[in-house]
């Protein structure tokens, strides 16, 4: 082939020299190393936003519940920036792993619901199966327990209350990975890291009536 677009959760030492022993370029989407060009979603920012709305709220406790950090992106990037925008209100919330699984999610989900008023998630299907958990237990969203995800699927808008979530532009992701791959089979030069921009979409799901601001 002559190029490799390598779309990954997890890059690992294994994969890095694979791709240093082969002759095609490659372009890494959604995870980044420093010895590959990749285009990927400015996690760390997208995280900080969030947690800087939660820690902006009257939430008294606070989870974050995300994938362990074998994942770089969601599992350090984004978990680093929502724990620094909690810190800037002086928040510290309690930390949990599941999968990026929705049935899995519920489970992990299901102890915490009545536990906080607010859990952010790592990713919408862990989003998702928070609303679910919840939903079984009867508790109220936003007015008892204020739900947060990462990724802007379709299916946050269409489920009751509708889930507030960063959106992240999957689409001109992959039209830039692409690009830059013909550029680099074209001998041309481009950017060692491609960081895309995302959007914050406030649907129904967190409690805004008591800010701190």
């Amino acid at each position: 082939v002559d190029g490799i677009l390598l779309i990954a959760t997890q890059i690992t030492k294994q994969h890095i020299e694979a791709i240093q022993e082969i002759k095609a370029p490659v372009i890494l989407v959604g995870q980044s190393d420093e010895h590959v060009p990749s285009v990927i979603q400015n996690d760390f920012e997208a995280g900080r936003t969030i947690g800087e709305l939660f820690g902006q709220q009257n939430f008294k406790r606070i989870a974050y519940l995300g994938v362990d950090e074998y994942d770089k992106a969601v599992g350090v990037e984004r978990k680093k920036g929502i724990l620094s925008g909690l810190k800037r209100y002086n928040q510290t919330p309690d930390v949990y792993y599941t999968t990026f699984d929705l049935q899995q999610a519920v489970v992990a989900a299901k102890p915490l619901v009545s536990q906080y008023d607010a859990l952010i998630c790592g990713t919408d299907n862990i989003a998702l199966g928070t609303l679910k958990a919840a939903h079984h237990q009867h508790i109220q969203v936003p007015n008892q327990l204020s739900i947060a995800g990462f990724g802007g699927y379709d299916t946050t808008s269409i489920v009751t209350p509708s889930l507030a979530t960063i959106s992240f532009p999957y689409k001109q992701t992959g039209e830039k990975a692409a690009q830059n791959l013909i550029r680099i089979i074209n001998g041309e030069a481009i950017k060692q890291i491609e960081v895309m921009d995302f959007e914050f979409i406030k649907n129904n799901s967190i409690d805004l009536s008591e800010s701190n601001e």
